[in-house]
Parts: structure tokens; sequence; C-alpha cells
């Protein structure tokens, strides 16, 4: 099966990462405010990771889950990001609500 890395578990993140948890996928998650990793370890049984290089550490498939242009470039680029630290091959995938679909809510 499939090892999974998430990075981003707010309100949509989080429970996405959770069902896939919940549907025996290996999730390896990490979020800037570790304490929704407990919660979600708990509710769905998935790993929480202090670091985005813990998260990404033998993953096949990377989910990125972030607000902004700026957490988008930090969680690929910057120092202990997914680019410095995943697997070669590893897949990723990035969502984000832009502030312009944020600001019609």
């Amino acid at each position: 099966m499939k090892q999974i890395a998430w990075i981003g578990t707010g309100v949509m993140g989080g429970q996405q990462a959770g069902h896939l948890a919940k549907k025996g996928y290996p999730v390896k998650a990490y979020n800037r405010s570790a304490d929704k990793l407990e919660a979600l370890k708990e509710e769905f049984g998935l790993t929480p990771c202090e670091t985005i290089a813990q998260a990404v550490e033998g993953a096949d498939v990377v989910f990125v889950m972030v607000g902004y242009p700026k957490d988008v470039e930090e969680v690929f680029l910057g120092k202990g990001g997914i680019f410095e630290n995943a697997k070669e091959g590893a897949r990723s995938e990035e969502r984000r609500v832009g502030k312009e679909c944020r600001s019609r809510w």
C-alpha cells in the first residue's frame, strides 16, 4: 500500500487525511499547529509528525493543503521542506484556497 504524507491539516486537510487513514492507508501528517494532529490521531489513526521531513520520509504521495502561496513555497522549497526530503519519484498534489476565493464565502 502506498505511504501518504499530508502537509496541512486544517478544516479540509485534516478530514481528507483522516479519511484516507480510516480506509487503511498509512498516513503521516504535519501541521504547524501540532495540537490538531493529536486529535486526528485519536479520531482517525494517522501518524503525527513534528517536521515536514518526518512526514515525507518514505512517502510515495505527498498531499499539501495550505492557505497562501508563500506557505506553498515554504513547504516545498524551505529549509527542511519537501524538495529537500522527499524520496526520488514521490508524487505531490497541492491544493489551496486563495484569498480571492475565501473573500467570496
